[in-house]
């Protein structure tokens, strides 16, 4: 008697379980740690635009317009959120760089 030389249907599901499982772990290896890196550099930009704000006010004696065109020189464009692309505003009530949130 020859032995059947095909996949029963639970291999084959058991197969395609493990391959879901391993493409999902790996998705979420690579996707979330580029995510986090992004949302960290956001806050980074926007505390050294802080800190230009504070140097403006110390020497100008004023807070600088809400969209900060007078910190952009040419060497030193503004910077804009990496996650998304948003520029940086002034909350001229609170002398404070506006937060805001990032698409998940």
């Amino acid at each position: 008697m020859q032995a059947n030389r095909g996949f029963s249907l639970v291999e084959v599901v058991l197969a395609l379980t493990i391959a879901v499982v391993l493409t999902t772990a790996t998705i979420a290896f690579v996707k979330y740690p580029r995510d986090r890196i992004s949302h960290q550099a956001c806050l980074m930009g926007r505390n050294q635009l802080q800190l230009r704000v504070d140097e403006y006010l110390r020497t100008q004696g004023r807070l600088p317009s809400v969209n900060l065109r007078e910190l952009e020189t040419r060497t030193s464009p503004l910077p804009v959120c990496p996650v998304d692309g948003q520029a940086y505003r002034l909350d001229r009530a609170t002398g404070m760089i506006q937060t805001h949130s990032h698409p998940n």
